[in-house]
């Protein structure tokens, strides 16, 4: 269920940035693979993310709808939306 996916994606989270991926990639693959547990289950799952270290932030959020990536870079918000389904 969503309380088991929530737990997952940040037990997912911890160890993708002990294995130095940047928070904006670990970002990005928590929410793609949270999309993918999302459409086996055939559930609409809501899940936004947000991963910190000392030296950069990164956020990532879906709906069933959309698939947001937000990035923060020297102070500017970049938001870029794609459909979901056309991930890879």
């Amino acid at each position: 269920g969503e309380v088991a996916l929530r737990t997952l994606a940040a037990f997912h989270a911890v160890r993708l940035l002990a294995e130095n991926y940047t928070p904006q990639e670990v970002a990005e693959i928590v929410i793609e693979r949270a999309l993918a547990i999302a459409e086996q289950e055939g559930i609409e799952y809501r899940l936004g993310i947000v991963v910190a270290n000392r030296f950069s932030v990164g956020a990532a959020s879906m709906n069933w709808r959309d698939f947001k990536y937000v990035y923060w870079k020297e102070g500017m918000k970049e938001v870029t939306i794609s459909p979901a389904k056309t991930l890879t």
